[in-house]
């Protein structure tokens, strides 16, 4: 997703871990190098889906029922289907 598209109350997808270390390559420390940097913690949040609902100036996005402790950028995400999101 492009930073012109995340906008509070776009229904989104975090991309699939291949698909985001095939575009961005993965670090020695075994994180993705999108920005915000996509650990292997965060792997777990990968095909979940939700709403935006905070966009920051630094391009940090909140999701409904996500954990607020992990950087979400733009280029995590796809959108997908409102009726997807919960």
């Amino acid at each position: 997703m492009r930073k012109e598209e995340a906008r509070v109350g776009c229904c989104v997808q975090v991309r699939r871990w291949d698909d985001m270390a095939k575009e961005f390559g993965v670090l020695t420390s075994g994180s993705i190098d999108v920005p915000k940097s996509f650990t292997a913690e965060m792997k777990r949040l990968c095909e979940l889906k939700g709403i935006i609902t905070y966009v920051s100036d630094r391009d940090c996005i909140s999701i409904s029922g996500f954990d607020d402790r992990f950087f979400i950028s733009p280029e995590m995400l796809e959108h997908t289907v409102k009726e997807n999101c919960r």
